[in-house]
């Protein structure tokens, strides 16, 4: 038989090729694998009320490229029916719960426009009440509470405290009416902090809260309105203490009396307007910032100041002024809020003491204010120089220091609540 050379080449090249690649001689490589970029976007799912806000988060990994274009289904940006969404991923939610309920938000990969991740909201009717939270006495103290119903054309609303409806014979946290009008209880409850809440009609699964914290005393007693005869260490000053939009005021802190005149002994900062009083200005409880700004009851008229600008060295020897009485308006025993003793747990309102001792380092004292309520302390320091910093008017940018000095310090003890009464 004949030879076929072309054959036998062929089958040699093949074995040849073989045996290269066996060896490891090849050149050839194998492509690395494609990493994918991955949006993901958190919480996944989400209930918003209609209106309200919710903040989405989108996670992009597979490129050094992070951001991503908001879409509310399918629109960037989103639009007034389904709600929008900027680029921070802020979602805010349409007034009116569309149809259907539920929208979709979504986070494209601004380097692969192809990838993306997307969040499924839920458009629900919102409650929301107000004041949403608000410390409160013992004793009867009526609080009036509203609720916005948002997303329904029905906002009627079913009211509770602490889970108890209005009528419910348990009147331990307090009563609510059916227009939301709470009434604090005769003695403190446990726990003393718990909720009312309004529930939608339309939607019952729907509820806002607000926050009660009900206690004995605090500050809550010394800035309600009094009637007549009041009692002082209460929120009181000078009607016209207001300016560039601002109002201020302070403490009607104690009865002096001088010739058989009664007064009003506080701040000259609180009766005197920071020395810009004259004579006969009235004197409000409470004051102009417990009273949204607008003049309430004249109980006193301002009389005279230690005054505060000008003394020689900048030094005075206190921040005090006079308001003389108007007949029957403030209690004639001088009578101190929180300062008696505790009935139905509440302290009671009691005259200050008719002598007077000499401060001494660790002595006990109590004061009762405007802003902290009933605190005590003991004193640290006596002989004391301080220096303090005032406004020239309410509201004022500019200022002026006032040093005084042989003062007394107290500790500092953190402002403890007097629990026994004195």
């Amino acid at each position: 038989m004949r030879n076929r050379p072309g054959v036998v080449f062929a089958a040699f090249v093949l074995l040849l090729l073989f045996s290269l690649s066996g060896c490891g001689g090849g050149s050839g490589s194998v492509p690395p694998q494609q990493v994918l970029v991955h949006v993901s976007v958190f919480p996944s799912q989400a209930t918003v009320a209609a209106g309200a806000t919710q903040t989405f988060f989108a996670t992009v990994t597979g490129t050094a490229n992070h951001l991503v274009t908001w879409k509310v289904n399918g629109a960037i940006g989103g639009d007034a029916t389904s709600g929008t969404i900027d680029s921070t991923g802020l979602y805010t939610a349409p007034a009116t719960i569309p149809s259907p309920a539920t929208v979709t938000v979504s986070a494209l990969s601004q380097a692969d426009p192809t990838k993306s991740g997307a969040a499924s909201i839920t458009i629900a009717i919102g409650v929301a009440v107000s004041p949403n939270s608000i410390p409160l006495n013992i004793g009867g103290v009526q609080q009036q509470f509203t609720a916005v119903v948002s997303g329904s054309g029905n906002s009627a609303v079913d009211w509770t405290v602490n889970g108890l409806p209005p009528g419910d014979p348990n009147t331990t946290f307090g009563t609510i009416t059916t227009s939301g009008l709470y009434t604090s209880p005769n003695a403190i409850p446990n726990p003393p902090n718990f909720q009312v809440t309004a529930t939608s009609q339309a939607d019952p699964t729907r509820s806002g809260s607000a926050g009660i914290a009900i206690s004995a005393g605090g500050p809550g007693v010394n800035q309600a309105p009094q009637n007549a005869p009041i009692k002082l260490g209460t929120s009181g000053g000078n009607a016209n203490d207001h300016s560039a939009g601002f109002c201020c005021s302070g403490t009607l802190g104690a009865l002096v009396t001088r010739g058989g005149t009664d007064f009003i002994l506080s701040n000259n900062h609180v009766l005197a307007r920071t020395d810009q009083a004259i004579a006969g200005e009235p004197i409000n409880q409470p004051g102009l910032v417990d009273n949204n700004c607008a003049p309430a009851t004249p109980v006193a008229n301002f009389t005279q100041k230690v005054k505060l600008k000008n003394n020689p060295n900048n030094i005075a020897p206190a921040d005090a002024a006079l308001a003389q009485v108007i007949s029957g308006e403030v209690d004639p025993t001088g009578a101190i809020l929180q300062l008696g003793s505790i009935s139905g747990g509440l302290a009671q309102p009691a005259p200050p003491a008719n002598t007077t001792v000499t401060a001494a380092i660790g002595m006990a004292v109590a004061k009762s204010g405007r802003t902290s309520g009933l605190t005590c302390d003991t004193i640290a320091a006596i002989n004391v120089t301080v220096q303090v910093q005032y406004e020239n008017t309410c509201g004022s940018n500019s200022t002026f220091l006032v040093t005084y000095d042989n003062h007394v310090s107290e500790s500092d003890s953190g402002g403890a609540h007097c629990l026994s009464g004195s």
